[in-house]
């Protein structure tokens, strides 16, 4: 399978998660609304980098301005599965984040693919997706996880990123001593982001199906 047909696939498994969360947008949960917005704009980014390809133009362009503003989204999803004081951890969180992917861009790795930035991200929400597992930890004797949503998404950023993390590491090393062209490892990077997608779509099923037996219960009452 060509890293082309390979990276279509990747775009398109996002599809069936973004569909069925923006059907019913405004009777979403908070946190289903932010994934909603986190998937649909990491799907107009991968048509981006699509099209800047195609017209022989910088695709990596499109991975910074995602991974730009996508920590953002990914830390509004996760405030509302953690208590609330932990809102000024995450503001400083992202502040920081977004002083040194500016940094990167214009800095360091400059039009190249962003892995130093990717590399934090990776470890940002890994910590975050560990932030949730405590208190999902604390809450266990009174929740069923599998039926939890959002325990399937968090488990999905989870080990999507710890697999990416080793990738992201070792990405510049490989373009910049190696001059390696990167097939290998994105297709391993693509096949982790559509098991991830599929996840999310099991999820955003999940939500929809206990959003709908809720407003048949209410409706019989």
């Amino acid at each position: 399978m060509t890293p082309y047909v390979v990276s279509a696939l990747t775009t398109a498994s996002i599809l069936p998660a973004v569909v069925m969360l923006l059907s019913n947008f405004k009777s979403q949960p908070s946190t289903f609304r932010w994934l909603a917005v986190l998937l649909s704009f990491s799907f107009l980014c991968d048509v981006a980098a699509f099209l800047l390809y195609h017209s022989g133009m910088n695709q990596n362009a499109a991975g910074a301005f995602y991974w730009l503003f996508s920590t953002i989204m990914i830390s509004g999803f996760f405030l509302r599965l953690v208590p609330q004081s932990f809102r000024r951890s995450f503001l400083v969180m992202n502040v920081l984040y977004l002083l040194f992917a500016l940094t990167n861009i214009f800095l360091i790795q400059g039009a190249r693919i962003q892995s130093y930035t990717q590399s934090i991200q990776a470890v940002i929400i890994i910590i975050l997706c560990i932030g949730y597992y405590y208190v999902l930890i604390k809450e266990l004797p009174t929740e069923q996880i599998h039926r939890l949503p959002t325990f399937w998404i968090t488990s999905a950023f989870f080990f999507s990123y710890a697999g990416k993390l080793v990738i992201y590491a070792v990405v510049n090393y490989l373009t910049q001593y190696l001059k390696d062209n990167l097939v290998i490892i994105m297709n391993l990077h693509n096949l982790l982001t559509i098991i991830a997608n599929t996840v999310f779509a099991y999820a955003a099923w999940l939500n929809r199906k206990q959003q709908r037996f809720i407003l048949s219960s209410r409706s019989a009452s």
